[in-house]
């Protein structure tokens, strides 16, 4: 059997943007920050931070939406989507985005700076949230 799931945890970039399709549906992305510290072959500790979008359709987007802020470190279940698109000057571009399918607040905000999360500490992680 063949899979397409990806689990996070990181730090928001910044508040969700909410937005309706032409259809009235709403949907809500936002930036995830995942960091690691690793020492390179010359000894320096080097931070290596990935960016990944995130996409949440409907009750999962206004979930996130309500529940969710810039700096808070999120456990995110979802799929990844692969897109190809074309910028003003016709360039083509690739682009993946994970679309959410469940998702866990660790921390909030400035305490998910200070704070190794949830999970890693031991402590009962909040209530996942699923589609």
């Amino acid at each position: 059997m063949l899979t397409n799931n990806v689990t996070l945890i990181g730090n928001l970039g910044s508040d969700i943007t909410m937005r309706l399709t032409k259809a009235e549906q709403s949907f809500g992305t936002v930036s995830l920050a995942v960091s690691r510290t690793y020492t390179d072959h010359q000894g320096d500790v080097v931070k290596d931070t990935q960016w990944f979008k995130l996409v949440g359709w409907g009750q999962i987007a206004e979930r996130m939406n309500s529940r969710l802020g810039k700096g808070d470190r999120v456990l995110i279940e979802g799929r990844l989507s692969c897109k190809v698109y074309e910028t003003k000057d016709g360039v083509k571009r690739d682009t993946v985005e994970i679309y959410v399918t469940s998702f866990q607040q660790l921390a909030k905000g400035k305490a998910a700076k200070a704070a190794k999360t949830v999970l890693m500490a031991g402590e009962a992680p909040a209530e996942a949230i699923a589609a």
